[in-house]
C-alpha cells in the first residue's frame, strides 16, 4: 500500500538531481511510463508529491513529471558549490581592485568628505586611517606574495641542481664499472692465452 503525500504538505521543497546522472521524466509513476522529459546534474526541481519510491516534480520550464525519489537530494550538488565559489572569489577580486584604486579622499557613492561641520575632518581622518591601513595590508600581502614566489624560484633552481649532480654522480660510477669490465675482460683474455707449461714425462 502506497503513502501519498499530497503537494501542500510539501511546501514545494526544492531539490536537486544527484552528480553526474542524467535521469527521465515520466508521465505517470513507474519505470514503464511513457518519457516525456529529461532532467540533468544540478538541475533545480520543484517537488510536489511523493509516492511509493517516486516523486512529481515541476522543473524550471513549468513542465510537469515524476521521476524516482532515489535519483533527487537535498543537497546542492559540488558543481553548484564551485559555481558559487567562483563567484565569491569573483567579487573579492573586484572588492580589491576597487580598494586599490580608490584614494583617501573618495568615499563610497561618490561623496566628498566634508571639510566643515559637524565631524567632517574627523571622518575625513578615519577614512584616510582605514584606506592607509587597507594599503599597508595589501602591500604586505603582496611582499609576501613575492617572497613566496621568489622562495619557490630558489628551491625549483635548487632541486634541478641537486637532479643534475646526481646524474653526473651516477654517471661516473657508471663510467668506473665500464672501465673495471673492460680490465677485468682484458686480464681474463691474457691470462686464458698465456701458453701451459709442460709438466714433467717419466
Amino acid at each position: 500500500m502506497f503513502m501519498v503525500i499530497p503537494s501542500w504538505a510539501l511546501h514545494a521543497k526544492t531539490m536537486y538531481v544527484r552528480d553526474w546522472i542524467v535521469i527521465n521524466i515520466r508521465s505517470s509513476p513507474g519505470d514503464a511510463s511513457p518519457t516525456v522529459g529529461y532532467a540533468n546534474t544540478e538541475d533545480t526541481l520543484e517537488l510536489l508529491e511523493e509516492t511509493g519510491g517516486w516523486s512529481k516534480v515541476r522543473t524550471g520550464d513549468g513542465s510537469e513529471g515524476w521521476v524516482g525519489s532515489r535519483f533527487l537530494t537535498e543537497r546542492p550538488p559540488k558543481g553548484i558549490y564551485i559555481k558559487q565559489l567562483e563567484a565569491k572569489i569573483k567579487a573579492l577580486q573586484d572588492e580589491n581592485a576597487r580598494l586599490r584604486g580608490a584614494g583617501p579622499a573618495e568615499k563610497p557613492g561618490g561623496i566628498e568628505p566634508s571639510v566643515a561641520g559637524t565631524g567632517g575632518p574627523a571622518a575625513a581622518v578615519d577614512a584616510g586611517v582605514g584606506y592607509a591601513e587597507l594599503q599597508a595590508r595589501y602591500d604586505r600581502l603582496l611582499k609576501e606574495n613575492r617572497e613566496c614566489t621568489r622562495d619557490k624560484g630558489v628551491l625549483v633552481e635548487e632541486n634541478s641542481r641537486l637532479k643534475t649532480s646526481e646524474r653526473l654522480f651516477f654517471t661516473f660510477i657508471g663510467g668506473v664499472f665500464i672501465v673495471l669490465g673492460v680490465l677485468i675482460g682484458l686480464f681474463i683474455q691474457m691470462v686464458s692465452g698465456r701458453p701451459k707449461k709442460q709438466g714433467y714425462r717419466f
